[in-house]
């Protein structure tokens, strides 16, 4: 359900399908990317911080939502180490964690 709505999501937002790889993450590729997505719930978010990391060079962005508020400081701690975190943004119970991958 995620990764269909995610592809709906892209085409309401003029997204071109071609610009945007949608994958559960054991289907993810090996080869690094510039810009990283992912919308889900923060005990996911926490198992694949290493996959992620791995996933980015140094400079690629990071964007991750879908994480409650009571939840962000756990993300945060699992992702400071790699990315160069920005400042957390809050809609009502909702988190958004935005940063760059460190060198």
């Amino acid at each position: 359900q995620a990764l269909a709505a995610t592809a709906n999501n892209a085409v309401r937002n003029s997204i071109d399908p071609r610009q945007l790889s949608i994958a559960l993450p054991q289907q993810l590729s090996s080869q690094p990317v510039d810009y990283l997505m992912a919308n889900i719930l923060a005990g996911p978010l926490i198992e694949l911080e290493a996959q992620f990391s791995r996933l980015t060079r140094a400079g690629s962005r990071l964007l991750l939502s879908g994480i409650l508020v009571q939840q962000v400081d756990k993300i945060i701690q699992a992702y400071q180490q790699h990315f160069e975190l920005d400042t957390v943004r809050i809609k009502q119970d909702w988190c958004r964690v935005t940063g760059i991958r460190k060198e």
